[in-house]
Parts: structure tokens; C-alpha cells; sequence
């Protein structure tokens, strides 16, 4: 019997805008550090918010993820500042996600699906992403009331497909894989993750170009990483929708 239903957030519950709305929160930041710290042009600031992406890749590579605020020091270190505190980390986040807040919405029919939801099963949230931001995001369209539980890599220490950050949430709602569905937009983060811990699957396919995979470049990209799979089998999702209402149909045949 299913007693938890688990989702992705971003791309799946909640869209924050894309590219123009990252632009967006890049500028904001940029205006907010020539103000408080020290004049520079804004191929400066984007040259140190890229090359703190890329210092961090290889921690995400290996599905570790960075902290909110080494984040922050990663950038504000490569621009040579040092007379800054998590209070003005804190206001330089709000100015980033500034940026966001007019695109910020939620997917179409997450709020019917996640309350129809709730009258049945435990929800909750399972995110690659920075907790502050994240929270706000929810909070901006209105979803954090519906969820059990909200998991986010910046707190685990994990990103997904990382089995630990599946098992935490699972753990938090004290139940067992075989008793979790778990709905996400990414074959690799969302569906092999959740499948190798034992947890039903639903893909939905937006066709996001970023995330636009087949279950065989995924499966050589493990190959690639080293990881223990037998064939591409292991990334089927239990079922593949276009949308969220389709969700509650998928829900109720895996519950059958």
C-alpha cells in the first residue's frame, strides 16, 4: 500500500522562469555588491559566479553538495572581499532571488494535484537545490502548507540520485521504499534515484531540452561514473505522463 507521495520541485511543482529570470537575478546581485562592497562591471561578478560553479562541480559530479554559505564565500572570496558576514550573504541571496520572484510560479494543477493528494497519502518535497531559496520558492506559490516533509540537498549534504538523500526522506516520513511514489521531470536525478533505493517511479516528460535524455545516454552516463547497472532497464519509470493531473491516474493504478 502507498502511504507518501514524493516530488521533485523545480521543473516539476514549481517553474522559476528559465534563463531571462536568471539573467535577472545575476543583475540583482551584481547591483547589490556595487552598492555594499566594491564598484566592478557585471562580466566581473558573472566571471565569479561561474567560476564558483565550476570550482563545485566536481563535489557535484560526486553528489555532494555545497553548503549555503561556502556558496556565497566562494564568490564574494573570488571578488576579494572580506569584510562580509552571513547577514550581508543573506541580503545578497534576497537580491539574487529577486530575480525570480515575478517568474516564480507554480506548475499548472500543482496546487489541485497536491491537495487531492494529501486527502490520501503524506507529501513531500525532495530537492537538489539551495534550502533558503528553495523554501521561499514555496512559500511565493503557496505549496509549503501542503507538504509533510521538504528535503533539500544543501542541508543533507547529497544531491540526488545519491540514495542518501532519498532515504532521509523516507526515513522523515517513517515509511518504506516499497510504500513511496516518487514524481520527477529528470530520468537521471529523479527516476534512477528513487528506483535504486526501491521506491515506484513517475517521469513526467516536459520536453525540457536540458533535460531531454533517453534512458540509454543515461545509462552510459553511469557507465561512465562507475556505477553498478545492469542495462538501461533500471531507469523505466513505472509510468511516463505529460502533466501533473495525470499523476492522480498514475497514483491510483500503483496503488491498485
Amino acid at each position: 500500500m502507498i502511504k507518501g507521495i514524493l516530488f521533485d520541485i523545480h521543473g516539476t511543482i514549481i517553474d522559476k522562469g528559465g534563463k531571462m529570470a536568471l539573467d535577472s537575478a545575476l543583475k540583482n546581485a551584481h547591483a547589490f555588491i556595487n552598492k555594499n562592497g566594491r564598484p566592478l562591471t557585471f562580466d566581473e561578478y558573472y566571471k565569479a559566479w561561474l567560476n564558483n560553479l565550476r570550482k563545485h562541480r566536481k563535489d557535484m559530479e560526486e553528489l555532494n553538495e555545497v553548503g549555503y554559505y561556502d556558496w556565497y564565500d566562494g564568490i564574494l572570496s573570488d571578488l576579494g572581499l572580506d569584510d562580509y558576514d552571513e547577514e550581508f550573504m543573506n541580503k545578497l541571496d534576497d537580491q539574487f532571488a529577486e530575480g525570480f520572484r515575478t517568474t516564480t510560479t507554480a506548475m499548472p494543477d500543482a496546487k489541485l494535484v497536491l491537495t487531492e493528494l494529501k486527502k490520501e497519502f503524506m507529501v513531500a518535497a525532495v530537492s537538489n537545490s539551495m534550502a533558503r531559496s528553495t523554501y521561499r520558492d514555496l512559500s511565493i506559490v503557496g505549496l509549503t502548507n501542503l507538504m509533510d516533509g521538504i528535503y533539500i540537498s544543501s542541508e543533507i549534504g547529497k544531491r540526488k540520485p545519491h540514495p542518501h538523500i532519498f532515504n532521509e526522506a523516507l526515513s522523515g516520513l517513517s515509511i518504506r521504499p516499497e510504500q513511496a511514489v516518487f514524481v520527477g521531470d529528470d530520468l537521471f536525478e529523479d527516476i534512477f534515484g528513487a528506483k535504486q533505493v526501491g521506491m515506484k517511479t513517475i517521469f513526467i516528460n516536459r520536453g525540457d531540452p536540458l533535460k531531454d535524455f533517453t534512458k540509454e545516454e543515461v545509462f552510459q552516463k553511469l557507465i561512465r561514473g562507475k556505477e553498478t547497472i545492469k542495462g538501461p532497464e533500471e531507469i523505466e519509470p513505472d509510468f511516463i505522463v505529460e502533466d501533473l493531473k495525470t499523476v492522480l491516474e498514475s497514483i491510483s493504478a500503483l496503488n491498485q
